[in-house]
């Protein structure tokens, strides 16, 4: 489904990805995993046209994506859920969410919106109760769960994690990589990245370890949990 061959980003002297290569599959939930960084996120960015690679090529269902515009990688169903809750903090929960239907406005009626909308608030319903307040008086948690929610309506084929877990209590972390699951069981294929490594291996199919923007370790969840138990891990992250 996403396939990123040879990417080098550069920041001035840092090099965050030094030819990263890695095949995401249809219908899988992949993880990413490394210490602080190690250039996850910025792997993410490259995917959904945020940073524009200094070198190499990403083919999005065989289709070149690497010059389009962000729009419309999202157009094509790609997702981004950043770290750091990019919300519109200003503006109600509801709205937030109404937001989530901007590129598919045109094809979508008022009440097959709220009809969605209304399926978020039954999922979650502490959005449900909070739906009128204004989305920068919520707690992390439910921040989080509401960015999620307005990536799942925009339709995502391909939906990029960052950091999900950051900063959630862990009974919130449960319901997040709950959800990720159901997606998953939905069609959608899942790419999320964690320093927490033993949570994304819990969910995942397959991984790539990075460290210092090299992938140094890729397998299934047997090598994964295998390297989590090995000093491989802990030379990743403590040198």
């Amino acid at each position: 489904m996403l396939k990123l061959t040879d990417l080098h980003v550069n920041y001035g002297p840092i090099k965050a990805l030094q030819g990263v290569s890695i095949d995401i599959e249809p219908n899988n939930i992949t993880a990413i995993i490394g210490a602080n960084g190690s250039g996850k996120s910025t792997m993410l960015s490259v995917i959904s046209g945020l940073i524009i690679p200094d070198q190499g090529e990403i083919y999005y269902k065989d289709i070149a994506i690497h010059t389009k515009p962000v729009e419309e990688r999202v157009k094509q169903g790609i997702a981004h859920v950043m770290e750091g809750r990019r919300l519109f903090k200003d503006q109600s929960v509801h709205d937030n969410l109404l937001l989530g239907f901007y590129f598919r406005n045109s094809k979508e009626n008022k009440k097959n919106m709220l009809k969605q909308i209304n399926e978020v608030y039954d999922r979650f319903p502490i959005l449900g109760e909070k739906k009128s307040q204004l989305a920068g008086t919520l707690s992390g948690g439910q921040q989080q769960l509401l960015i999620i929610s307005m990536a799942i309506l925009s339709k995502p084929q391909l939906l990029l994690l960052d950091e999900p877990s950051l900063g959630l209590a862990p009974i919130v972390v449960d319901q997040v990589y709950q959800y990720l699951e159901e997606l998953k069981a939905q069609g959608v294929t899942i790419i999320v990245s964690e320093q927490m490594a033993a949570l994304a291996i819990r969910i995942a199919d397959y991984g790539y370890v990075l460290e210092r923007g090299k992938v140094v370790g890729k397998g299934d969840i047997h090598y994964l949990k295998s390297m989590m138990e090995s000093d491989e891990m802990s030379s990743v992250y403590f040198g």
